[in-house]
């Protein structure tokens, strides 16, 4: 019986060491991808979509205050070329999953921030990789975010925010790093999220990165029978966020190559297959006191027939 229990705890601690070992060798994999692609010309709005937020529209976005008010702001900004207005628009309708490599090139201005939305599947393994071009003798640096289609919406609203004209808010009140990640969407200025917390990175002129998803990210409402899905944004931002360790708007465009390597994933386990695992280990670890305490205990109790409780010397009789 006892050969049975070390078997099967030896069976699940080799079993979590496999799930450790196989996610390290797959991460690395994925990181020496070559971030060529061969064409994979995107299909605006339909494989991949384009947004863009500006200054103008930040202010166009404030629909209470009329044309008038629209008109002033028009003047405010003469110099800026202004990006098509859909571009503004979150509402467009989906994009189709991305099965395929993909390139593509955008032009991001000073003080702006430009996205490029798709729809990622758990079927898939993909890696980002984003070069960003700026005038010789410049900082060439931005920030670059991966967030979901909800975060986007924060992060959006937080840009129209920063860019109203009549800010009523200190410089102060807008830095939300010091807040906890899983607060931070609860904050009263439009807090928001990089994907898993974890796809930030700020300062930068060249990133890869590496998202594959553990399930396809589709619910339904509670009250519609509406199906709805997370697509994701790849941000470059070039504007004063409320990161305070993001990078600052250095008067320069920036021009931003996107290639993204799309590679079908074999088998994946299931992410209930984790759980099980931490459940059982849990079970082991507090199993293994009981068992050691009983046998302990039944130790004294086990006699060899035939035997006394006190051993007797052999004498002779006289």
């Amino acid at each position: 019986m006892q050969v049975r229990r070390t078997l099967f705890v030896s069976a699940i601690l080799m079993f979590s060491y496999c799930l450790v070992v196989g996610n390290q060798m797959s991460y690395s994999a994925a990181a020496s991808v070559d971030c060529k692609v061969d064409g994979g010309m995107p299909i605006w709005n339909t494989t991949v979509a384009h947004h863009a937020l500006k200054p103008e529209m930040t202010n166009d976005w404030r629909e209470d205050e009329g044309r008038e008010k629209k008109n002033m702001n028009s003047e405010t900004f003469p110099s800026a070329p202004s990006e098509d207005s859909w571009m503004w628009d979150s509402e467009r309708p989906p994009v189709q999953t991305l099965d395929q490599d993909l390139f593509a090139s955008i032009s991001v201005e000073n003080d702006t921030s430009g996205a490029l939305r798709f729809n990622l599947s758990k079927d898939y393994r993909y890696t980002f990789c984003v070069t960003i071009s700026q005038p010789q003798g410049t900082s060439g640096d931005a920030d670059i975010y991966m967030m979901t289609g909800s975060d986007y919406e924060n992060y959006r609203t937080n840009y129209a925010i920063e860019h109203l004209e009549d800010t009523w808010w200190s410089d102060n009140d807008r830095d939300i790093s010091d807040i906890s990640p899983e607060w931070r969407s609860f904050s009263s200025i439009a807090g928001w999220n990089s994907f898993r917390d974890s796809h930030d990175y700020e300062n930068e002129d060249e990133v890869m990165f590496t998202i594959t998803l553990d399930e396809d990210l589709i619910w339904t409402p509670l009250f519609t029978n509406e199906v709805t899905w997370e697509e994701f944004y790849l941000v470059i931002d070039k504007w004063d966020n409320s990161r305070s360790d993001d990078s600052q708007p250095d008067g320069f465009s920036a021009l931003v190559d996107v290639s993204v390597v799309v590679e079908e994933r074999g088998f994946v386990l299931p992410p209930w297959t984790v759980s099980l695992t931490c459940l059982l280990l849990l079970f082991a670890l507090c199993a293994a006191p009981v068992v050691l305490n009983s046998r302990y205990m039944k130790a004294g109790l086990e006699l060899e027939s035939g035997k006394g409780l006190v051993p007797q010397l052999a004498t002779e009789e006289e």
